[in-house]
This record gives C-alpha cells, structure tokens and sequence, in this order.
C-alpha cells in the first residue's frame, strides 16, 4: 500500500509531494515532515505544594503546525523561475490550499494556510543548478484530517429512525438539516431529547459546543435567542458501529437530514 502526500493549492493546482508521483510538478518533500503523523494533544495537570505526582486536568488541542523541509527543481532556468512563481503564488498566509494524505484510494486533508514566509538561505548557484531549498511551516487551525461528510435524509412524520455510525477516532458531532416545523433532535445515543422552537422555514443545526449554530434558510443564526441556554452534550464515540437514533417531529410531516462529518486524528490507518 503506497502512501501518497499533495498539496492543492489556493489557485487549484495539485502538487505531488510524496509518493509514487513526488515531484512530478517540480516540488517534492526532502526529508522532513513534522507535525503531520500525530495530533497535537497535550494532556494538562495541576499539583499543589505537598502532592507527590500530579492530578490529570483536561487535554487540549491545539492548532497543528506541520514543518517540512521541500525543495524545488527543473530542466531549465526559466522553467525553475517558473515552478518558483507557480508554487509561492498557491500558498497564502489567509486563504487555506489542502494538504491531502491518500492510502489505499482512501483521501483525507487539512485544510493549511502559510504559517510564515521561510527565511531561508539562499543556495549558492539555483539559477545554475535550477534548485532551490524552503524550509515551510504551515498551519492547520483545525487539527482534525477531514474525511468528508457522509448523510442520511428522511421524510415522514412522527418518530423517524436513522442509521448513523462513526468509524473514526475522534469523537463526531451530529449536523441536522431540516424542514419547518417543531422537532425534537436526540443528544447523541442518549436518551435525552432537545426540543428546537417552532421555525417557519428550513433550517441547519450544528451540536458541535465548538460551532453551537442554528441557522434558517433566510441566513439569519438563531441560536443565542432561540435556545436559551440549552445545549446538546453528547457526541457519536469514537468507532460506532451503525446504530439509530430516533428525531421527532412534533406535529405534521416533514423532511430531516442527518450529516455525519468524518475527521481523523492521523492522515492514514
């Protein structure tokens, strides 16, 4: 099984870093890629003047910053100035390109903006040697490797019974897309059900507590005004295998649809 690194840049030019295909475009990945195996957790602890050891706090996530050392090659002067031009006119220190890690005709990617401008030491001779060294930091502000989004959509009335499951290792919140009307939506696999206010036209909810939206066709996000301090507390753990989870509507019929957001903690396995 090969693994294969691109990154697709702010323009949508696909550049082979690692792999069967590396430096096709003229840019590969040298020796050194950091930060991009592993997740950036770290679990934090407190401990006070007498304790022997520590006491286990929370663990945060923090932004990961992926350090690789590339370089940048070609036939001809011209076509080095070229690939220079081409390759620094995709990366933005705003606007994210897509570092893509694909295994076994599987894709998953971050979504990365430059950290900053390298500054590097200019090699002696790249316009005799048409070659030329960058050491990159760039900088995904959501940790996660993306694995898309998958979705189940249903009509009717009453109760509904919807399959969803989570093959990650990551804990999923749950996306709901739905019709007008007065629903119920589960928390998780609990039994707890949150009741949404009447709405008058479609909607889109997020339970993620790091998004907490809800939104109405019209654009308008309703959530502070509406909820009233109620949230959703549970997450999809980590390699569900499929189970149903059961939304109401309260009166009338309608149709919902349920998004399942796949994110990996690593780019592959």
């Amino acid at each position: 099984m090969s693994h294969d690194i691109k990154y697709v840049d702010v323009t949508g030019r696909s550049w082979s870093l690692y792999g069967e295909d590396a430096g096709t475009e003229g840019v590969w990945i040298l020796d050194r890629l950091k930060g991009f195996y592993l997740p950036p957790a770290e679990r934090l602890t407190s401990t006070t003047a007498n304790q022997i050891g520590s006491t286990p706090r929370k663990t945060v996530q923090n932004e990961r910053i992926l350090e690789m050392l590339i370089c940048t090659t070609a036939d001809t002067t011209d076509d080095h100035d070229k690939v220079e031009s081409d390759w620094w006119s995709g990366l933005s220190l705003e606007q994210a390109g897509r570092l893509e890690a694909t295994a076994d005709g599987k894709t998953r990617w971050l979504d990365v903006i430059l950290k900053e401008y390298p500054n590097d030491t200019w090699i002696l001779g790249p316009d005799i040697n048409n070659y030329q060294e960058h050491d990159m930091r760039l900088v995904a502000c959501n940790p996660a490797f993306q694995g898309g989004t998958r979705s189940v959509e249903v009509t009717g009335s009453g109760t509904f019974n919807i399959t969803v499951s989570n093959p990650t290792d990551r804990p999923m919140w749950l996306n709901f897309v739905g019709t007008a009307g007065t629903w119920k939506i589960p928390d998780g696999l609990s039994s707890r059900m949150v009741t949404l206010p009447a709405l008058a036209e479609g909607w889109k909810l997020w339970t993620d507590p790091q998004v907490r939206s809800l939104e109405v066709d019209s654009g308008a996000p309703v959530w502070p005004s509406v909820m009233k301090g109620v949230t959703f507390t549970k997450a999809i753990p980590p390699h569900t295998k499929k189970t149903l989870i059961h939304p109401q509507i309260v009166s009338g019929s309608g149709t919902l649809r349920v998004e399942m957001v796949d994110q990996y903690s690593r780019p592959w396995g």
